[in-house]
């Protein structure tokens, strides 16, 4: 079962900023659709456990939760925004796989401690107040021998430029090396990927610039 963009896209309207739908409907059916399939496919297949529950920590307007929930996961879709958790409520009555959940990533103690098989979360550290802290309160609710899934988006993309130009809390300092390091303590790294091959003819003019990057960290047991 695949994820009908359109109806996500649907569910937006009315709830989010015109100028934000009109983004989304240009890159997310045309490019989104596509690659996030592909990635969510790679990520669970570099999982080193067997995974049922996740921690979509940041989860926006519920993207990568619904591409989760659509791989048979059960997804904790964690975000403090109003009209991401509004878009949010909407996609878990269509998708009941998907629970919003209105939680600062930088404290995520009332979830519990070792609750989820992973914590995943993208495009969320680099805008994050405390990265590290965001980082700490991930593995901390990710169960011992579970993964902590990590993906960047590389703001500086041509693509992904026009969505963050106007951010001014954007740390560029948050690498995957940065994530890495942070989790060294309680953390093994056992995937990375730093680019991908776009077969699409608006990603195919910028070469291989990446759009973004995953890592997959298991919590040591």
């Amino acid at each position: 079962m695949s994820v009908d963009c359109r109806a996500l896209l649907g569910r937006m309207k009315g709830l989010v900023p015109e100028d934000e739908v009109r983004y989304h409907e240009r890159f997310w059916t045309m490019i989104y659709a596509v690659y996030y399939d592909r990635i969510v496919d790679e990520i669970v297949s570099k999982l080193p456990g067997p995974a049922r529950s996740v921690a979509d920590c940041g989860a926006g307007y519920g993207y990568w939760s619904c591409f989760l929930a659509h791989k048979g996961l059960s997804v904790a879709a964690i975000d403090t925004q109003a009209a991401c958790l509004a878009v949010l409520r909407a996609t878990a009555a269509a998708l009941p796989a998907v629970t919003p959940i209105a939680r600062d990533i930088h404290d995520l103690q009332a979830l519990g401690r070792d609750t989820y098989d992973v914590a995943f979360s993208f495009a969320t550290l680099h805008v994050a107040r405390d990265p590290a802290r965001a980082l700490k309160e991930m593995a901390a609710i990710t169960r011992r021998g579970g993964s902590i899934v990590i993906g960047i988006s590389n703001v500086e993309h041509p693509v992904n430029h026009a969505f963050w130009k106007d951010a001014a809390n954007v740390n560029y300092d948050v690498t995957q090396a940065y994530i890495a390091a942070t989790l060294a303590a309680d953390c093994a790294l056992v995937f990375r990927r730093d680019s991908y091959s776009y077969d699409n003819r608006i990603l195919a003019a910028y070469g291989e610039i990446p759009l973004f990057t995953f890592s997959v960290h298991q919590k040591r047991v």
